[in-house]
């Protein structure tokens, strides 16, 4: 009886010990999987490319450091300007019309940025200093088209936004007549992709 009891002790003991490391295992191997699955949705959901630049979506904005200051952005889109036709003609930077005049839509906040020249923060200071640098989709970078005035009643074109400001803003560049996709990159991290509204 003793010898049965023994035996019996043992079996139950040896099954519970295959148990315990059987779902032991278990348990690790959904660890493992719940792990990988967290990698690959951490994958999926990342936008940043292989050059650590993160794509953004038009009107997202976006806080910028630079070494003038802080700034928020949001890209709204861009079209193709009249400011040719409005007596503009004269400003503009390439006469033989193989260019032509764009408006990128921006919203800007001006947080501490000190410009070039004052404290404020204008689409010029923001192409100079390197804080926006748009390309066409050769890669080539644009010229700011450096005019004043022409607005279309909600996007101003050279406004200077003062610290603690917010406004709607026009940045006025010229491309190409044979280009129309812009990637605009935003303070070396953001980078956004849009189509111009050619009229």
């Amino acid at each position: 009886m003793k010898r049965k009891l023994k035996i019996m002790l043992c079996v139950f003991l040896g099954l519970s010990l295959f148990g315990c490391n059987n779902t032991n295992g278990a348990t690790q191997s959904n660890k493992t999987d719940n792990k990988a699955e967290k990698e690959n949705i951490k994958k999926a959901t990342s936008k940043k490319n292989t050059s650590g630049i993160e794509d953004i979506d038009l009107g997202t904005f976006k806080k910028i450091k630079t070494k003038h200051g802080e700034f928020e952005i949001a890209f709204y889109g861009a079209v193709e300007t009249d400011w040719d036709k409005n007596g503009y003609e004269d400003d503009l930077q390439d006469s033989d019309e193989t260019t032509y005049p764009v408006s990128i839509r921006v919203g800007i906040a001006n947080i501490s940025y000190s410009g070039l020249t004052d404290d404020s923060v204008c689409g010029y200071d923001l192409s100079e200093d390197g804080g926006i640098v748009v390309k066409d989709s050769k890669g080539f970078r644009l010229n700011y088209y450096d005019i004043a005035g022409p607005e279309d009643g909600e996007f101003v074109t050279d406004v200077d936004i003062p610290t603690g400001e917010k406004m709607k803003v026009s940045l006025p560049y010229t491309i190409s007549n044979d280009e129309s996709s812009l990637t605009i990159i935003i303070g070396k991290k953001y980078r956004v992709k849009m189509e111009v509204e050619r009229i």
